[in-house]
């Protein structure tokens, strides 16, 4: 299987990007998704119960920002029909990050 070819979404080419989405989900009409933020505030023990892993996870989420929002649309046989890296505004300066 060939690596599927992902297409970054920046300010300059998302009317563009929105658009073959769009049209995609025709033929693909299977959608998953994946978020990225700047690091993590509270790292989670090994061995945490459920809560404690769904407290940390909010916590870290109500902390930062989003900075990248993935999606991948496929049909029902599993074929992709494309990946794109929506790329949101980050200011190093500005925005929370955790090295």
């Amino acid at each position: 299987m060939a690596a599927a070819k992902i297409t970054a979404v920046w300010r300059q080419n998302f009317q563009q990007e929105i658009f073959r989405l769009d049209t995609a989900l025709f033929k693909f009409p299977l959608v998953s998704f994946d978020t990225e933020f700047p690091g993590f505030f509270r790292n989670t023990s090994m061995g945490a119960t459920e809560s404690t892993q769904y407290e940390d996870l909010k916590h870290n989420v109500d902390h930062s920002r989003l900075i990248q929002f993935g999606i991948t649309v496929a049909d029902v046989s599993g074929n992709i029909g494309g990946t794109w890296e929506f790329n949101f505004r980050f200011d190093l300066s500005r925005d929370l990050v955790v090295s």
